[in-house]
């Protein structure tokens, strides 16, 4: 009996195992598709490569989780600026860039669209030559209209 009993406790813990694998993989498909990725662009200038997203949102935490997820996917991209409105309310962020550069164009655009309850995002994987603040400025607003403009 000790033989049976030892090769039963052992298939309970393989299944226990495959549970918590698949519970996990249903969470994360569960928590991508309450992101609601609507776009995502691509541009690059001067070797700097700016990746765009615009995703629906209903709340703050929301974006909170999407610019998590996408820390952990672009772990070598040097800045990840945003913007966001949900109502009344808004937030941006130029992430390190020079103060205004990044995340106000980004808010600018969402603001002259009226485009309510929208994250956009753009990450920058930096190529090696500094843009300057106009030209870098101009670099993610081009980024952002490239998300809402398809």
């Amino acid at each position: 009996w000790g033989i049976v009993f030892n090769f039963s406790l052992s298939i309970i813990s393989h299944l226990f195992i495959l549970y918590y694998k698949i519970r996990h993989f249903y969470d994360i498909i569960l928590a991508v598709i309450n992101m609601k990725l609507i776009n995502s662009e691509s541009l690059e200038i001067k070797k700097s490569k700016f990746i765009s997203y615009r995703y629906e949102i209903e709340d703050t935490s929301e974006v909170k989780k999407i610019l998590n997820d996408l820390k952990k996917e672009h772990k070598k991209a040097r800045h990840i600026a945003y913007a966001y409105k949900l109502g009344n309310t808004g937030s941006k962020s130029d992430d390190k860039e020079p103060s205004g550069s990044a995340g106000l164009p980004l808010f600018n655009i969402l603001d002259k669209n009226n485009l309510d309850n929208t994250l956009l995002v753009v990450v920058r994987y930096f190529g090696g030559t500094k843009l300057g603040f106009g030209p870098l400025s101009r670099a993610y607003g081009a980024a952002g209209l490239k998300t809402i403009k398809k």
